[in-house]
Parts: C-alpha cells; sequence; structure tokens
C-alpha cells in the first residue's frame, strides 16, 4: 500500500501481471489524475497505458471511474462533458476502447471531484517487467484515529425506515431508483468512447464488466470490473473496501471469467484529518483481508489523502479493479435477458440489509447504519458456480447483483433486449427482497432443459437457488399481486436523466 497526496500525478496508479498460460500473461493497471486541474489533458488514461507500456505489455482496452458533484449542479454540467471527452480523446489517441467503468455523483465530490483509469493489455510472461510503483506521499501523514461520530451514524439504521404497504408503492419506488443518480443509465458517458476499436471488444458498457479477446487463435479473455460503493464506505471503511472487492468478483464471475486479481485506488480526505486516515487505513486492511480469504492476486493499492480548497469531506472512495481470465470468450455470459421462456432464477440469499443501499438513499434521503457483512466463502461458491455454468453453456444470461439491489438488477436485464419478466416474490417483506444489498446474489436466466443441472451445481456448492419466474416477450415486470410497469416507462426513468442534464 502507497499512501500518495492529492497532487500525484497521474502516474501515482499500481500495475501487476497474472500469466494466464500459453505463453500470454495479462497485464493491467490503475491511475488516477486531479479532473479539476486536468479536465481533458494528460488524463489518466493515458498514464496507465504508458505503465502497462512500461511493463512490457500491448495495451487492449481501458475503462475509467469518475466521481463528481450532482449532475444538475452547474460546476457538473461544466466539467463532465470535458473531463469524459479528453479520457475517450486520449482513448482514441492511443486506438485503445472504452469498456465503460463506473460513474457516481454525489454532493460530497462537489469540491473534489476524481478520475481514474484502468487499462488491461497483453504481454509475454518472459519479457515483461515490474510496472511503474506510486510515487510516495510529500510529507508526513497523520496519525490515523477512529471519528467519534461513525458510532452515531451506525445507530441510525435503514432498516428502521419505513416501508412500502402496497404493490403501486413497490412499482414507484422501483420506477425511482432507476431513474435516481445512484443508479441511471451511464449511455451518455460511455458513449463517448469508441468501444469497438482494434476488434478485440467483446462486451462493453452496458454490461457489468468489459471483455476482451487476449489471442485471435485461443480465444483466450480478460475481463475487468470496476466497482466502489462510496456510501457503505463511509458507513465502515473496512467493510465498505471488502464489499467493492467481492462486488468485483461477482461481476466478472457472472461474466463468465474466473477471477484473478485486483488493484485499487483509495481516496479519504482531508490530508490533515486523523479521521481520514484511518478510513484510508481500514479500506486497505479490509481489501488485503478479503483478497486473502477471496484466494486472489492483490499486488498494490495506492491510497491518497485530499486536502482541498472549500473544505467539503470526501466519503472514503474505494475505487477496485478486478480481473478475470476466460480460456474462451464464446464461453462468455451476457448480462440481459435473452429468450422469452426462460427461468428467472436468484442465486444467494438475501438477508435484511437496507444501510447504504439505494433504497434508502434514493426513497429516504438517508445513510446510516451499518453496511451488508460480507461473505468471502459464499462470494467464492457463487463465482465458481457461475464459472462452470458459463464453460457448461447452460446461462443465457446473469447478472451480478449489487446496487438496488433485485429490483435494479431485474430493470437492466429486462432493458438490455427489451424482453419483459413476470415474478412472484418469495414469502417475506417485499422491500427486502427487491431493495436489499447483500453480497454474493446473482440474478440468471436459463431454459428449462439446464436448469435441473444449474440446480445441481449450486446444491453442490451450497449456494441457494430461488426460482422466481419466467422471461416474457411482453415488454413488462410484472411482479404477481403487487405492481406491473411498462418496460418503456422503465427506460424512460432510467435512461433519461444523465443525458438531459448534460444535453439540457
Amino acid at each position: 500500500m502507497a499512501d500518495t497526496d492529492e497532487n500525484a500525478p497521474a502516474g501515482g496508479g499500481r500495475g501487476a501481471v497474472v500469466d494466464v498460460g500459453d505463453g500470454l500473461a495479462v497485464a493491467f493497471a490503475i491511475a488516477a489524475h486531479d479532473p479539476v486541474a486536468a479536465p481533458g489533458a494528460d488524463t489518466a488514461v493515458a498514464t496507465v497505458a504508458a505503465d502497462l507500456r512500461a511493463a512490457g505489455a500491448e495495451p487492449l482496452a481501458v475503462l475509467d471511474a469518475v466521481h463528481l458533484g450532482p449532475w444538475d449542479a452547474d460546476a457538473t454540467v461544466d466539467l463532465l462533458p470535458r473531463l469524459v471527452a479528453g479520457l475517450a480523446a486520449d482513448a482514441r489517441r492511443l486506438d485503445l476502447p472504452g469498456l465503460g467503468g463506473l460513474l457516481v455523483a454525489d454532493e460530497v465530490y462537489a469540491d473534489a471531484p476524481l478520475a481514474h483509469a484502468v487499462a488491461v493489455g497483453v504481454v509475454d510472461p518472459e519479457a515483461t517487467t515490474t510496472p511503474p510503483a506510486a510515487p510516495p506521499a510529500a510529507g508526513a501523514m497523520p496519525p490515523p484515529a477512529r471519528p467519534g461520530w461513525i458510532d452515531r451514524v451506525n445507530a441510525d439504521r435503514a432498516e428502521d425506515l419505513p416501508r412500502a404497504t402496497t404493490g403501486d408503492g413497490l412499482g414507484e419506488q422501483v420506477l425511482r431508483l432507476a431513474g435516481s443518480p445512484a443508479l441511471a443509465d451511464r449511455a451518455w458517458a460511455s458513449e463517448q468512447y469508441d468501444r469497438y476499436v482494434r476488434g478485440d471488444t467483446v462486451l462493453s458498457a452496458p454490461e457489468g464488466v468489459g471483455l476482451v479477446r487476449l489471442d485471435a487463435g485461443t480465444g483466450r479473455g480478460a475481463a475487468l470490473a470496476v466497482t466502489g460503493n462510496p456510501r457503505f464506505a463511509l458507513l465502515n471503511p473496512y467493510l465498505g473496501a471488502q464489499l467493492a472487492l467481492a462486488e468485483g468478483v461477482r461481476r466478472v464471475a457472472a461474466a463468465g471469467a474466473e477471477p484473478r486479481g485486483a488493484l485499487a485506488c483509495l481516496d479519504a480526505g482531508h490530508a490533515d484529518a486523523p479521521a481520514a486516515a484511518w478510513q484510508r487505513d481500514e479500506m486497505r486492511l479490509g481489501l488485503v483481508d478479503a483478497a486473502d480469504r477471496l484466494g486472489l492476486t492483490l499486488p498494490a493499492a495506492c491510497g491518497r489523502l485530499h486536502d482541498r480548497a472549500g473544505g467539503a469531506a470526501l466519503h472514503p472512495t474505494p475505487v477496485v479493479a478486478t480481473l478475470g481470465t476466460l480460456d474462451d470468450v464464446a464461453t462468455r455470459t451476457p448480462g440481459g435477458f435473452a429468450h422469452p421462456g426462460d427461468a428467472v432464477v436468484l442465486l444467494g440469499r438475501t438477508g435484511a440489509e437496507l444501510s447504504g443501499s439505494a433504497w434508502a438513499g434514493a426513497v429516504h434521503g438517508h445513510l446510516g447504519g451499518m453496511p451488508p457483512f460480507p461473505d468471502p466463502a459464499a462470494e467464492a461458491a457463487l463465482a465458481g458456480v457461475l464459472v462452470d455454468a458459463a464453460r457448461a453453456g447452460i446461462l443465457s444470461s446473469a447478472r451480478a447483483l449489487a446496487a438496488g439491489g433485485l429490483a435494479q438488477t431485474l430493470v437492466e436485464a429486462a432493458l438490455r433486449h427489451d424482453l419483459g419478466v413476470s415474478l412472484t416474490l418469495p414469502e417475506g417483506d417485499p422491500t427486502v427482497t427487491l431493495f436489499a444489498e447483500s453480497p454474493a446474489r446473482a440474478l440468471v436466466s436459463v431454459s428449462g432443459q439446464h436448469y435441473d443441472a444449474l440446480r445441481r451445481s449450486c446444491a453442490a456448492a451450497g449456494v441457494p437457488v430461488t426460482r422466481l419466474g419466467e422471461v416474457l416477450e411482453q415488454p413488462a415486470l410484472e411482479v404477481l399481486g403487487q405492481f406491473t410497469l411498462g418496460l418503456a416507462d422503465l427506460r424512460a426513468a432510467w435512461g433519461t436523466p444523465l443525458r438531459a442534464a448534460m444535453e439540457g
């Protein structure tokens, strides 16, 4: 773990190389740049590409992670187009596809926006060199100290908030979440990139991962997911970092890739605040412990403490890049419903875990309680099931559950190819079923002929299976006995907010 100051150059990233066999290795790197000082030039995209070349690798693709203020704020409307244009221009200049990434809009980043980039490339394992290390911090770091306010925040649980009492109320909340800044479509940003230059792109936004072909002869591929939930990290930075890594594992596995390793940048502020130093250290420890329990390589991370004029304190912000590999990209699993009549199945266990959730934020404007508790054993078991199912070709689609819970995952899976879904919620509180953000869960669709094989695989791995319903040709999300939402209404709610804010 390297500490860097907030003015560290974009080269304050780290890189790693993973051998995938057949004379190939995958190199990946992460870096940051100051989006205020250089919104459209000298971006982190250029830095990570240079870092890979310095390690002897040929860059193949990039992803990004951007954190900034509310979409409708004047500063965001001014900064985001210039920032995305700069990142995309560097990618085009370097002949690299942009595969998507992470875009977070929150008031806490209004005075301290963040920009990171991740690159993946291919290298001869015999010819690689060590990627560049992060530059050291400028000056002494403050002694870490756990803040006194965190106990009050943790006691203010979202599980105690009012819940919808009617089916119509639940449906209205699904619509509200779909159009919230936390969950609305990011296509306006991802469309600024050329996603298919070079011809090696297999999956890109709006899928949950980027996937590129490493070798045309063997079909080997590499998947990358960029994850991190600052809301969870504020409530508990140790668990928040673990949940970011767990989500990355889940996302690459849902695409059919075996999780192999991760890199991270960990941001906190202020630079002179003991609480920020504590948050940074807790995120670091959480990542190290989670990687160890998940059996993943975590070769390095960079940590930055910020000191912005204006004084708005950042949420502790983990940005985690998780790498997975496939023996053949032809076996990847897409993220959207594909065939009417397929069974829709929830894998994993749902708990009453609403604190820090998108539901708590969008419906109640609330942030408090304790985040969901990670379960690395369950996460590894789920990943194994998803990867094995992809290799066996038994899944029509798979999507990791994350922000927004089951409700948002259903929305995105249905809108991917405009296929509806009819389902019956299991017994229990429908708010928990739809909006809880318990980890180690995925939503899959599977044909009738493969359903028993999936069930057997899950039983052997100890992964709970809940059959919810089936994919429909009709364009609707139907929760029997509760509500029905047309896909046109969902697409309008989900697809409009960012584009409207940026284009007026």
